[in-house]
């Protein structure tokens, strides 16, 4: 991957916002999951919260383990994450959904044989940060490469009226289901206009967002997901 060009700036602070979703975070308990939990955690949710499946700005965030490098990398696709006390899961929804979504409060998902238990819940208004990152994007067949994933990446933004100006994808991800593997890959965005940032959060990018995929997040900083030396 070629480290491309980049302008530090000073660190941005976030910027409370008010758009039409908001992050739902929970408490958890629980000692292990799989890190592909995607299908589970969704499928689980669905049974707890049925309107999911129709509520077109729904997103399921993937939950992240401590070892996670600031949700980047990943442990291995068939290895475990370690819960922490300061682990969470974390549902997008619309406002008009924040108080459905409380009922998750108190019950018990099995993810493939590992059980965590969902406690209270609190929400977090999107930022207006101009970095953003994905953990997973699916990826179309036809464009596994990065050169092509990026090209149809460019073209899913431009039809959100969003003019890419610094991209980054990581390395190729998979993700199970009954029926399939996805093939994912991360991605970040920069410099983008707080107005984008927020248009990319609301409304994700390519498709499976009840699986994780295309579920954008804000970073203060490019060097927390990317550094220049490890190319050498």
């Amino acid at each position: 991957m070629s480290p491309g060009y980049w302008s530090e700036t000073a660190p941005e602070r976030p910027t409370a916002a008010e758009p039409e979703v908001t992050d739902m975070v929970f408490r958890i308990q629980g000692r292990q999951i799989p890190t592909d939990h995607a299908f589970a955690l969704s499928h689980g949710l669905q049974g707890a919260l049925p309107w999911l499946a129709t509520e077109p700005r729904a997103r399921v965030h993937l939950i992240h383990g401590p070892q996670s490098s600031n949700g980047w990398q990943r442990p291995d696709d068939d290895g475990l994450l370690e819960l922490s006390a300061r682990t969470r899961l974390t549902l997008r929804v619309p406002t008009t959904r924040v108080h459905d979504a409380q009922a998750l409060s108190g019950r018990s998902l099995d993810l493939y044989g590992h059980t965590i238990h969902i406690g209270d819940a609190h929400p977090r208004p999107l930022s207006r940060l101009s970095t953003v990152f994905a953990h997973y994007v699916n990826t179309p067949t036809l464009a596994e490469s990065e050169s092509d994933f990026l090209e149809t990446a460019a073209e899913w933004l431009n039809a959100l009226s969003i003019k890419p100006k610094k991209m980054l994808c990581g390395r190729t991800r998979y993700l199970k289901t009954p029926d399939t593997r996805l093939v994912t890959r991360s991605l970040l965005l920069a410099d983008l206009t707080p107005d984008e940032s927020l248009v990319l959060q609301t409304e994700g990018l390519g498709p499976h967002r009840l699986l994780g995929c295309g579920v954008f997040v804000p970073s203060k900083s490019i060097a927390a997901v990317y550094d220049p030396k490890d190319e050498h």
